[in-house]
């Protein structure tokens, strides 16, 4: 069951965006609403962190995989790429008549 955080910035205690997607990590209530900008900084860095490592990781897997299926795959792509050229023709054959 996931908790439901209250925004301690806004006096009906409902939850706003940015606490809502921190799950209340960040305390934005005795500054006014203001939020720590360190705090914002390290999860903008954290997240770009992420995301460059699953870029990286998909690299290498697109390489190794690149070795070991190169040539199955590229005579697949072929077969894909002549079957919907032929296909292709044909329908545009039958809309000229």
């Amino acid at each position: 069951m996931k908790r439901v955080w209250s925004c301690p910035c806004h006096a009906s205690g409902s939850t706003c965006s940015v606490c809502a997607s921190t799950e209340g990590r960040m305390k934005c209530g005795n500054s006014g609403g203001m939020l720590d900008p360190l705090e914002i900084g390290v999860m903008m860095w954290h997240k770009a962190f992420l995301k460059a490592n699953i870029e990286l990781m998909a690299e290498k897997l697109k390489k190794r995989m690149e070795e070991r299926w190169g040539k199955a795959t590229d005579k697949a792509a072929y077969a894909t790429y002549q079957r919907f050229v032929t296909t292709s023709n044909r329908r545009n054959c039958r809309w000229r008549r």
